[in-house]
């Protein structure tokens, strides 16, 4: 099943950048086409707070809201986020947002480094998102109540089909 979601994002950017190079190039006559807002995004991402997550993005004007997250059995998490952008150009945008997030830690693994109670962090969150062309990376600086060390820095990449 994992496998399948994979292929199907893969073929997904693939095909969004191809159509994107073939109107490009079939329509010399325009030098500046105009453009669409972005109304709403739909991908994926590495990193907090699941460490694989869904991303759900809905635009309005400058303003940003945000959800991000996956339940991978003893492993899951959340994260919503509010956000204003502070440019946009086309397809790419920079933003700050403000989110409030939960993650929950398998017991007894190494990659986390979690003990015999596993581990759970409930935070805020400032982060800033950078977009180009979908390529989502983000970065910001969390604190919060929990068993794993606060403040944090969350650190997230991925991709997202940009809808206008």
């Amino acid at each position: 099943m994992k496998t399948h979601i994979i292929i199907f994002f893969l073929c997904t950017i693939f095909f969004k950048y191809n159509l994107y190079s073939i109107n490009q190039y079939n329509d010399l006559s325009v030098t500046n086409p105009p453009t669409k807002p972005i109304v709403y995004e739909v991908g994926f991402a590495f990193g907090n707070p699941s460490a694989i997550n869904l991303n759900l993005i809905y635009h309005h004007e400058k303003l940003i809201f945000r959800t991000t997250g996956n339940y991978l059995g003893s492993l899951y998490g959340v994260q919503f986020d509010i956000g204003y952008k502070l440019y946009q150009n086309n397809d790419t945008y920079h933003a700050f947002t403000f989110a409030s997030g939960l993650s929950r830690y398998p017991k007894n693994n190494n990659i986390f480094d979690t003990g015999e109670e596993g581990a759970s962090y409930d935070y805020i969150s400032l982060n800033y998102i950078f977009n180009y062309n979908g390529l989502q990376l983000g970065t910001g600086l969390s604190t919060g109540n929990g068993n794993l060390s606060s403040p944090r820095v969350s650190i997230q990449i991925g991709f997202n089909l940009q809808f206008n």
